[in-house]
């Protein structure tokens, strides 16, 4: 997989929380895209990147500096779950080869369907007011930096996978979307995911 992930070279990874006490959220991970390629061949690339494995917030990551970017991300909802008054517990295991709620083998560049901006938008919309309205400063958020990325020339939206498809974890995960805004003028690959855990 190695040289079909060279066409991607990550770039940065963002979140975006949707509502204070909630835990939910949405990640802009962003790739720059380093040749001309058609979307399946990018869409092949992205599954085959490390990037792309786990969930976006997880601490299976490989850098220093990543680890320490996530255990801050971690520790901050820990924080948050604690104030709310619910108990915590922690542990430590082997990554697992997942991508949000499914096994990582049962995702294909066919697991992906072409979608408009309005229906992406619909859904991430709904996302955000999965379990509460969302706050005035986090749809100006979602206006200003996810919604321009569904008007990217092509857009992708995994589609719901077979249940045989879901790792054992997955009932930690509610309210999966994932979408792939690809943009060949500005060669910047974006995929986009939103959830509540």
């Amino acid at each position: 997989m190695g040289v079909v992930a060279e066409i991607l070279t990550f770039l940065e990874r963002r979140q975006i929380d949707l509502n204070p006490g909630t835990w939910g959220w949405v990640t802009l991970t962003r790739f720059g895209i380093n040749a001309p390629a058609a979307d399946t061949e990018l869409l092949a690339a992205l599954i085959g990147h490390p990037k792309f494995r786990g969930l976006p917030y997880d601490l299976r990551k490989r850098t220093e500096e990543e680890k320490r970017e996530w255990a801050a991300i971690r520790e901050r909802f820990i924080e948050r779950a604690r104030a709310a008054g619910h108990s915590v517990q922690i542990w430590d295991e082997e990554p697992v080869p997942d991508h949000g709620p499914y096994q990582l083998s049962a995702i294909s560049v066919s697991s992906y369907r072409r979608t408009t901006a309005a229906e992406a938008q619909e859904e991430l919309e709904r996302a955000a007011a999965e379990y509460d309205s969302p706050e005035p400063t986090v749809l100006a958020e979602l206006e200003a930096k996810v919604f321009p990325l569904l008007r990217a020339p092509s857009l992708y939206q995994l589609t719901d996978l077979p249940q045989e498809a879901e790792h054992e974890h997955r009932s930690f995960l509610y309210a999966f979307r994932e979408f792939v805004s690809i943009n060949g003028l500005t060669s910047e690959l974006v995929l986009i995911m939103a959830g509540y855990d």
